[in-house]
């Protein structure tokens, strides 16, 4: 069986294949399993004329349960340790989910919204009744992360800066297969960039600018594979010299382009255990300091371990896999191990490797809450070894009625 699940925007194909063993017709004992399956706390289904439903306990009954869940909330407590913030960020919101939004069946509204930052998608499958689908992503935060800057002698830290950046993007899906989709997209991006304790007077600040993303991707998922390709080409609405008077700094482009390709697939060991694989590929032209690829915890490039700036490189090449056990998302233990190379063509061309790993655990915890706990160590060059190599993340789910 074939079902395409809509998240966030993303279309992801669930194959699956059900076995039937130990069938039997008419047994003796029939009465007697049914009631006992009734009388239990196990979850059942009753197949009606308007397709399976849920047969819910009401006392010592059962009952066909035509109620959908169309919202979910819950307090979202937590903290962030990352050497690219010189403090651990604290994340103290709200985590909200709607799936009749603003009165509509298939639109969707997903909103974390944490304080110091808030990130959030609205979807909208089946556009028309066609096979187009649509969908809008935003991210803000407000804590100002240390933009570092490293050469062959490590830090330079007369060029540091601070920025937050403000995000939004357009997605248009077209799935015209059940297994191929195109993609076009339209990102926004706005990038203030202010003076960090350490930065030189004499040093020149880049433009804080608006910049515009066009760009479209393919992706086929088939038989627990999925391959992605992606090329997105950039406009700033200005760009300004910027850097140390009289340094060998960078010529100033307002324009850049990103491509990408991604191969992954899944490995069901049974019914709790899955090993995930992935390869990917990030290529560009003309990048430059603030928009060469770095792995930041929402980057697709993201590595355990590896702080979200000031590890950049023009072209990535990365392996990463993972092994999850899993007891009905009640109990959840990941375990990653992350291989990748970089290129700054800056400052040399040959390969920089990176190694990370981490261990995720997902647990239920007193008072109806959920324990989510997320710590990497990375391997990094030489040159880096003031940045720091530890990347911690704790989070408590409360769920409110």
């Amino acid at each position: 069986a074939k079902q395409i699940v809509l998240i966030a925007g993303r279309n992801l194909l669930l194959e699956k294949a059900v076995t039937f063993d130990g069938v039997q017709v008419n047994s003796d004992d029939f009465v007697e399993a049914r009631a006992a399956a009734r009388t239990s706390d196990r979850i059942m289904y009753r197949d009606t004329e308007r397709g399976l439903r849920y047969l819910v306990k009401e006392g010592e009954t059962r009952i066909v349960s035509e109620r959908a869940t169309t919202s979910a909330r819950a307090l979202a407590m937590g903290v962030l340790l990352d050497p690219s913030y010189a403090f651990p960020l604290p994340i103290v919101g709200l985590n909200y989910l709607d799936f009749e939004f603003r009165g509509q069946p298939d639109t969707q509204f997903a909103l974390l919204f944490a304080g110091v930052l808030a990130a959030g998608n609205i979807q909208r499958p089946k556009l028309g009744g066609t096979s187009l689908d649509a969908s809008l992503d935003f991210f803000a935060i407000a804590a100002p992360s240390s933009d570092r800057v490293y050469g062959e002698g490590g830090e330079r830290d007369a060029e540091r800066v601070l920025t937050w950046p403000l995000t939004a993007g357009l997605n248009v899906g077209w799935q015209y297969t059940p297994f191929q989709k195109l993609q076009g997209h339209y990102h926004l991006r706005f990038d203030p960039f202010v003076r960090d304790t350490t930065t030189a007077e004499s040093f020149v600040l880049p433009s804080s600018t608006v910049t515009s993303g066009l760009g479209a991707s393919w992706e086929y998922r088939r038989g627990g594979y999925s391959f992605l390709s992606n090329a997105t080409w950039f406009g700033r609405a200005s760009w300004e010299p910027w850097g140390l008077p009289g340094a060998d700094v960078e010529p100033p482009r307002r324009t850049y382009a990103r491509f990408s390709a991604h191969l992954s697939k899944d490995i069901f060991l049974d019914a709790f255990s899955k090993i995930h694989f992935n390869g990917s590929y990030f290529t560009s032209r003309h990048l430059d300091r603030f928009s060469r690829y770095q792995f930041g915890l929402f980057d697709d490039t993201r590595l355990h371990g590896v702080p979200s700036s000031g590890i950049r490189f023009d072209e990535v090449g990365m392996i990463r896999g993972a092994y999850s056990f899993n007891i009905f998302e009640q109990y959840r233990l990941d375990v990653f191990l992350d291989q990748a190379w970089g290129r700054d063509h800056a400052v040399a061309r040959d390969w920089q490797p990176i190694t990370g790993v981490g261990m995720a655990v997902n647990l239920r915890a007193p008072w109806n809450t959920i324990l989510r706990a997320d710590v990497g160590k990375s391997l990094l060059p030489n040159r880096y070894d003031d940045v720091g190599s530890t990347v911690v993340q704790i989070m408590v789910l409360k769920p409110l009625k």
